[in-house]
C-alpha cells in the first residue's frame, strides 16, 4: 500500500485516512510485539503526540520502563507521559473512525508539557 500525500500531523486526518492510520498503527504494533518478544521484561505502548514535534505524521512505540538518554528534561518525560499529550493510538483511531476527524486541546497539551513530574504508573509526584 502507498500513500503520496503529505501529512503534516494527526489534526489534518481525515474519515478517508482511516486506512493508512490502520496500516501505521499496525506497523508500530508489530514493532511493539517483536521488541517485546526479544525481551519478555519490557511493555511498549503505541500513540500520538497532540502536538508532533516534527513536521510529518508518525506514530511512537516506547516502551514502559523509560530507559532511555533520549528522556534529558521535563518536557521530554511528560510528552510521553501526559495522557493529555500522548495520545494512545486506539484513541485516535476510535476518533479518526467515529468522527471523521480529530480534535486535540492542543492548548491543555501544550500546558500538559510543563505540568509537575509525575510517576507514569501511580499518582505520585
Amino acid at each position: 500500500m502507498r500513500w503520496a500525500r503529505y501529512i503534516p500531523s494527526l489534526l489534518v486526518l481525515r474519515a478517508g485516512d482511516v486506512g493508512l492510520l490502520r496500516h501505521m498503527l499496525g506497523v508500530a504494533r508489530t514493532v511493539a510485539a517483536d521488541a517485546e518478544a526479544a525481551d519478555p521484561t519490557l511493555r511498549f505502548r503505541v500513540g500520538l503526540h497532540a502536538v508532533p514535534s516534527m513536521d510529518r505524521l508518525h506514530v511512537h512505540v516506547i516502551s514502559q520502563d523509560f530507559d532511555s538518554a533520549a528522556l534529558k528534561n521535563k518536557k521530554h518525560w511528560n510528552s510521553f507521559t501526559s495522557p493529555k499529550f500522548f495520545l494512545p493510538a486506539d484513541a485516535v483511531l476510535a476518533m479518526l473512525e467515529k468522527e471523521g476527524r480529530l480534535t486535540v486541546d492542543t492548548p491543555e497539551a501544550g500546558r500538559a508539557l510543563k505540568d509537575a513530574l509525575r510517576c507514569h504508573r501511580c499518582p505520585a509526584t
